[in-house]
């Protein structure tokens, strides 16, 4: 894992990129640091931005390079999204005659969309060198609890398709990780839909942040749930907000500890990241013990400003330690 704030460094870093995936939504221009990973691979690079069309139903647009024309739209569903992006990765592989590709997947403004439906494809694919990319926020105006914001548009809560388990706990209750953000109550929203014991959630909050008062604004945005749940270290963890690794040893710990865990991804797109490496790192039975939760949350812009730090991270040598 490495970092940077500057743009040229970043150039520098990803000169010899053949592929970069992002995200592009619909409405306003899309902020700064959406763009600085795609506008950092050289101009070569075979570009796809991903965008959900349809949160209800998770239909899914793929567009080649920047463009927004009609004709570059492929309607896919979420099942599709892997193997439409598998036709675009083989129409480039004989051409430039290497034997591994390399790409660079751009989590800032779509960590749920790549983690559940594109992440696991690439990773299986021996032919690829994966790495993920993450760049934060300058500020994030979303996390001022003393403004009144609206609230985070959800669809219903759910196990993302093609992630479903049934939770088998071997008789035990399973604990229920929430890593949190910014988004007043969401967390809320879940304990109350299935209502859990409160002494078996554990709230996780990225420590240290990756934007000022970040561990502060993130207690205030999800005070309602965190005075349900014991002011205890078993249900009060923190992991760094910018590393996935410390996201998926946390993971590992606790499935071995409780036998079984639901999963809700509130929380940074490093957070979602480490998730996803726990995930597929684990054998068959080992999954049906872990369930993932999700609500879908529709894409804003104006949540945040300025671009922070992007963060570069290549796949685990080993998935777990």
């Amino acid at each position: 894992m490495r970092s940077t704030k500057s743009a040229k460094e970043l150039s520098e870093w990803l000169n010899d990129v053949d592929v970069v995936i992002g995200a592009r939504h619909s409405g306003a221009e899309p902020p700064a640091r959406v763009k600085r990973v795609v506008e950092a691979c050289p101009a070569s690079a075979l570009k796809l931005l991903l965008r959900c069309t349809d949160i209800a139903t998770l239909k899914f647009e793929i567009l080649p390079g920047s463009s927004n024309a009609v004709a570059d739209r492929n309607p896919v569903s979420w099942c599709e999204v892997a193997p439409q992006l598998r036709k675009y990765l083989d129409g480039i592989y004989t051409p430039k005659g290497k034997k591994i590709l390399k790409v660079v997947v751009d989590l800032t403004d779509a960590d749920w969309e790549i983690g559940f439906f594109v992440l696991p494809s690439l990773y299986a694919n021996s032919g690829l060198e994966v790495i993920c990319a993450f760049t934060s926020p300058d500020k994030y105006p979303q996390a001022d609890t003393s403004k009144a914001h609206p609230p985070v548009d959800t669809h219903s809560i759910r196990q993302p398709p093609g992630w479903i388990a049934e939770l088998h706990s071997s008789g035990t209750e399973p604990r229920n990780v929430l890593f949190l953000g910014f988004d007043n109550d969401r967390a809320q929203k879940f304990i109350e839909h299935y209502d859990w014991v409160r002494s078996y959630c554990i709230a996780v909050i990225g420590d240290p942040a990756y934007v000022g008062n970040g561990v502060r604004d993130s207690e205030k945005a999800n005070a309602l749930f965190l005075k349900q749940i014991p002011d205890s270290d078993e249900n009060r963890r923190r992991v760094p907000a910018g590393s996935p690794k410390e996201t998926m040893n946390l993971l590992v710990d606790l499935l071995a500890r409780h036998g079984a865990l639901n999963i809700m991804l509130l929380g940074t797109s490093p957070m979602t990241l480490g998730a996803v490496w726990f995930y597929l790192q684990l054998s068959a039975e080992q999954k049906s013990k872990v369930r993932f939760l999700h609500d879908f949350p529709l894409r804003q812009t104006g949540r945040t400003t300025g671009v922070g730090q992007t963060w570069l991270y290549p796949k685990p040598a080993s998935w777990v330690g």
